[in-house]
């Protein structure tokens, strides 16, 4: 059976909110779906702010990109923002493929129009930072 869009994003929204309360968080989910959040989640008197992004796509070269340009919310879909304009903490990743979930914090990625994460490293010929995949999954690192 084949998931639509809808689906396979709630599916990775599920896959968070799963790891963040097995990490001892409370996590707090709108109802209405208009605001420019996917839920937050509170530990030790702290409050993240979380936005989820999911891929179904297959790995090109053993990497995974996302999109972060922004995002459409209200009650018609038409209110779009910019991802990560200061108001998210932190990005989950979700790569549908692998089951796995990806974190950033995004105080070190407000800029971006877009996030990609390798398997593994490769040579780019460049001085660009390559997000390994290893490296991104534990949700405590990223807090």
């Amino acid at each position: 059976m084949e998931l639509t869009s809808n689906q396979i994003g709630n599916l990775g929204e599920a896959k968070a909110i799963t790891d963040f309360i097995s990490h001892g968080f409370d996590v707090y989910t709108q109802f209405s779906g208009n605001n420019p959040f996917d839920f937050i989640a509170h530990r030790d008197s702290n409050l993240w702010i979380v936005e989820v992004k999911t891929t179904t796509k297959t790995s090109k070269r053993n990497s995974y990109e996302f999109h972060l340009q922004g995002t459409a919310y209200g009650p018609d879909r038409t209110t779009r923002h910019k991802l990560l304009n200061g108001n998210i903490n932190i990005l989950a990743c979700y790569i549908q493929s692998l089951d796995i979930m990806c974190y950033i914090n995004t105080k070190n990625v407000h800029t971006v129009k877009s996030i990609t994460f390798r398997e593994s490293e490769t040579f780019t010929g460049g001085s660009a930072k390559q997000r390994i995949i290893s490296d991104h999954i534990d949700l405590e690192n990223f807090l």
